[in-house]
């Protein structure tokens, strides 16, 4: 019965996400049909976090000088298109009721902007998508382009500069190109392409193109033909992934950024002079823990020696770890094509040409400080009318939403252990920017307060104000649970079973204000060694007949009897299958008796009197 659920909802969003073919209005949505009469806009409201941002793939920026207040849209991987005609002091929804929201990147018509395209499917991050929407009138309408349907993970988007009528899109399944604004697409080149970029030369479509564990491959005639130039047929998971980027200021030159499939670190960055005909590499993964070359997809105070002592920032050991198939993004400085930007965890910037050495840290990914720039990169845009000196606005897409710096060629560090040395500033700008993503969530038996776990953006507290919700945890929020005979005792979760911590909160009547809402972790002495750290959004649940007690679970189940103890312990009740952890938990509403456990890939457990254990 439970594989035939899975095999059912499965069909069901197959139909909604691929056989849907009317336009959706942002106004009035007119497709009650997908819905029930319980789930419409007139009886649900927005209570935010209107103060948080969530994950971005893709911005647009529209604006005629450097004086106009640019009109922004934006795509939230699980939270739609949102537009902003204030320069991102403010953001609204154009269409929260699409058959899938789940944007990875926009497009806009270079003669007209008004004609924008919407990508489904975020490849990596695991969203499947529907296709590619279209808007003719700047986001009020929205069209499934018919023959998009199966495009499940649409990477990229570009629109010829040289035709209107000309569409590239990159995605898992292929390249594709349109030579009817959207109507019909030819696939053009094979394999699962990461990017495409075009560039007019003698009015003519240079196409370039990334594919998945290939390479890069060139087109000089408007993707009639494509060769190798970085890379080859022959599988490579040294080119697992890559993104390109060309300079407006001198369109022969371009750069490519690719990271390997080990530890997702940086392979290398190529560039060249001469429209894409030869490349150079100029940053290698040669380790060399003493500059940043090897390092910019990773998170660099861990891997940097600014002292020459063997050691990183915080005299540990290295940590190797990198991001680069999950973020990464290069573009160039619209004015010089020797500024280049590379996004990662965090921001470096290289003022020569991407030369080896040359990439210094431009961001740190935590702080509180003008320099902070939330962690994990994924798009970097430049206003239309930058100029860096009348006109230095440039945006910045990551896990935390959308960033704005006016001055980016303001100093940057050779040495990532310093971050105080950059000057490069960065404002939040995420207002009504509603693209947060719930691991978890719930509400208190009193409704004064609600809690989430977000993906990145830690563990959200809601007390009355839809614009000023307060972190009471960092990272990636996981479980929570509200004491339901006071309110104000509360648990939250960072990523694994080792992370519960137990809050004792206090709000100001008056004003609003939080405070103790730090916490303390109660889950440190559970046996990770043995049974492991459990799923990376860790399940645990609160007993509502017996709030001392909670229960959660790796390859064991456990329990607590005194949550709310200045010294919390834990009881072994026993493992599931010896193999899988237990990936979600409840407790039956009407008998804390009964407990139903998901375990592994499709096993489901029931279990009664679970003090008793599995």
């Amino acid at each position: 019965m439970f594989q035939k659920i899975i095999i059912i909802n499965l069909i069901l969003f197959h139909l909604i996400s691929c056989g849907i073919k009317e336009e959706y209005n942002s106004s009035f949505p007119s497709y009650e049909n997908l819905y029930t009469t319980a789930v419409n806009e007139s009886r649900w409201t927005h209570i935010g976090p209107q103060n948080i941002g969530g994950r971005t793939r893709s911005i647009l920026v529209q604006g005629e000088s450097a004086s106009s207040t640019h009109t922004l849209y934006a795509g939230g991987v699980t939270g739609g298109v949102f537009k902003s005609t204030d320069g991102g002091e403010s953001w609204y929804a154009l269409n929260d009721l699409m058959p899938n929201l789940n944007i990875n990147t926009l497009a806009q018509d270079p003669n007209n902007n008004n004609v924008i395209y919407a990508g489904t499917g975020e490849w990596g991050g695991g969203f499947i998508g529907a296709g590619i929407f279209k808007t003719t009138n700047g986001g009020v309408n929205w069209s499934q382009l018919e023959n998009t349907t199966e495009f499940y993970y649409v990477q990229r988007i570009v629109v010829s500069p040289n035709d209107s009528n000309v569409v590239y899109a990159a995605t898992y399944m292929g390249l594709y190109k349109s030579t009817d604004a959207g109507k019909n697409w030819t696939k053009i080149n094979s394999g699962s392409h990461w990017d495409v970029a075009v560039i007019n030369k003698n009015n003519t479509d240079y196409v370039y193109a990334f594919i998945k564990n290939n390479g890069l491959m060139v087109s000089f005639d408007s993707g009639n033909q494509f060769n190798y130039k970085i890379g080859s047929s022959d599988d490579n998971a040294s080119y697992s992934r890559g993104t390109i980027a060309f300079s407006k200021s001198n369109s022969a030159i371009g750069y490519l950024l690719v990271a390997q499939r080990t530890e997702s670190q940086i392979f290398g960055i190529w560039k060249t002079t001469d429209y894409g005909e030869n490349w150079s590499q100029t940053i290698s993964q040669d380790n060399d823990h003493t500059k940043t070359d090897s390092w910019l997809l990773s998170y660099s105070e861990n891997v940097f020696d600014h002292d020459n002592d063997g050691d990183n920032c915080n005299d540990g050991p290295y940590d190797h770890y990198a991001q680069g198939i999950y973020d990464q993004y290069i573009e160039v400085d619209p004015t010089d094509p020797d500024i280049v930007w590379v996004g990662g965890i965090e921001l470096f910037r290289s003022d020569s040409g991407a030369s080896s050495g040359s990439f210094k840290k431009a961001s740190l990914w935590y702080s509180t400080e003008k320099f902070y720039n939330h962690a994990d990169q994924h798009f970097i845009v430049f206003s239309p009318t930058y100029d860096a000196v009348n006109d230095k606005r440039v945006y910045f897409g990551n896990d935390g939403g959308v960033f704005l710096s006016t001055n980016t060629k303001d100093g940057v560090t050779q040495d990532p252990c310093n971050a105080n040395l950059i000057g490069v500033e960065y404002t939040e700008i995420v207002k009504g920017y509603g693209t947060t993503q719930f691991y978890h969530g719930l509400v208190s038996k009193d409704g004064k307060y609600v809690i989430g776990g977000l993906q990145d953006q830690g563990v959200p507290l809601y007390h009355g104000s839809t614009d000023n919700w307060t972190t009471i945890g960092g990272g990636d929020g996981a479980y929570n649970a509200i004491d339901p005979d006071n309110s104000s005792i509360m648990y939250s979760s960072y990523i694994y079973i080792d992370s519960i911590s137990r809050h004792n909160i206090s709000v100001d009547e008056k004003t609003g204000d939080i405070s103790d809402y730090n916490g303390t972790k109660i889950s440190g002495t559970i046996d990770t060694s043995t049974y492991g750290k459990g799923s990376f959004i860790n399940p645990f649940v609160l007993d509502k007949d017996n709030t001392t007690n909670i229960y959660t679970a790796n390859l064991a189940l456990w329990r607590s009897d005194n949550s709310t103890a200045s010294s919390v312990s834990w009881s072994n009740l026993g493992t599931f299958d010896g193999q899988n952890s237990g990936n979600e938990l409840t407790i039956a509403p009407s008998n804390n008796k009964v407990m139903y456990v998901g375990v592994g890939y499709g096993k489901l457990y029931k279990i009664l009197n679970p003090e008793l254990g599995p």
